[in-house]
């Protein structure tokens, strides 16, 4: 009899720019999983992309499963004995025969990447451990920002999709003070006339940030325009958008906010007598890009 499983998903908006076609992101991936490096994710910690297969072994455009391993790195050379409280001596040291390739709190965790939305769906914490977006859009920029991979793929634009209800609360803010949007290059093939106008206005200036700022007149609120709407929409999920309020029940103005630190997070469970881990990704990773696109 199986039992419910509790898991935590987040989701990462990955842009590779230019791409003449959506097979651009499959190579990117594929390039970076050859390439077998290790990712300091700081302190003792690192990551390594472990696996990578297409759902479907003749169409990867449909999407892209990958294995992330986490793991904890030993400093051989700081070891003590714990009873005595002294370092260990170098002889004790030589004694200490552990294969470079065996690393301790192993913890892996599934992705499903689909290059034609180009939205990365991550476990992000399970019974066994976390792995949580901050962390993740981490390991991404550095797996994609050595030299050799940026000379063959130009710019790689990550961005941590927000939680829907902090978006929706800086759009209906009748207190807003202050409005910071930065915008990474969208892509053209995602959005409408607007956003394509934004991409357009860009390339055309070789830009590779938008940035738009917003102040309110002394004693007076924002009062943002369906354009500048329009603009917060598209940084939350191309960049960022960063603001600051007024608690309308003590008067007090806010703390600058951003929508990077209220990230997405979707939360459910499994019937481990029915489906692994993994194949409830798969069908929450479907779930969960309809919910973005829309």
């Amino acid at each position: 009899m199986g039992r419910k499983l509790s898991v935590d998903y987040s989701a990462l908006n990955i842009k590779v720019h230019p791409h003449p076609t959506q097979q651009v992101y499959v190579d990117l991936f594929f390039t970076a999983y050859e390439k077998n490096r290790k990712i300091p994710l700081g302190g003792n910690t690192s990551a390594k992309l472990s696996r990578l297969w297409a759902i479907n072994e003749d169409k990867p455009l449909d999407g892209l499963i990958g294995e992330i391993t986490k793991y904890n790195n030993i400093d051989p050379d700081s070891w003590v004995n714990i009873e005595t409280g002294k370092l260990a001596e170098q002889d004790e040291i030589d004694e200490i025969k552990i294969p470079d390739d065996l690393k301790p709190n192993g913890k892996q965790f599934y992705f499903i990447f689909f290059p034609r939305e180009h939205i990365l769906v991550s476990e992000a914490r399970d019974k066994d451990g976390a792995f949580g977006p901050k962390l993740q859009a981490k390991f991404f920029k550095f797996l994609f920002s050595p030299k050799d991979i940026v000379e063959q793929f130009t710019a790689i634009d990550i961005t941590i999709f927000p939680d829907e209800s902090t978006l929706n609360q800086i759009l209906n803010s009748k207190t807003l003070k202050r409005l910071d949007l930065i915008i990474y290059r969208p892509n053209p093939h995602d959005f409408e006339d607007f956003e394509q106008g934004i991409l357009e206005e860009m390339e055309q200036q070789n830009a590779k940030i938008f940035e738009k700022k917003l102040i309110a007149q002394d004693k007076h609120f924002l009062q943002p325009s369906d354009t500048t709407k329009n603009q917060i929409r598209v940084a939350a999920h191309n960049g960022k958008v960063v603001y600051t309020d007024v608690d309308p029940e003590t008067g007090l103005t806010n703390k600058d906010k951003s929508t990077d630190e209220t990230p997405f997070i979707e939360r459910d469970k499994y019937d481990t007598s029915k489906m692994t881990a993994l194949d409830f990704l798969k069908v929450k990773a479907v779930e969960i890009v309809n919910k973005l696109k829309k």
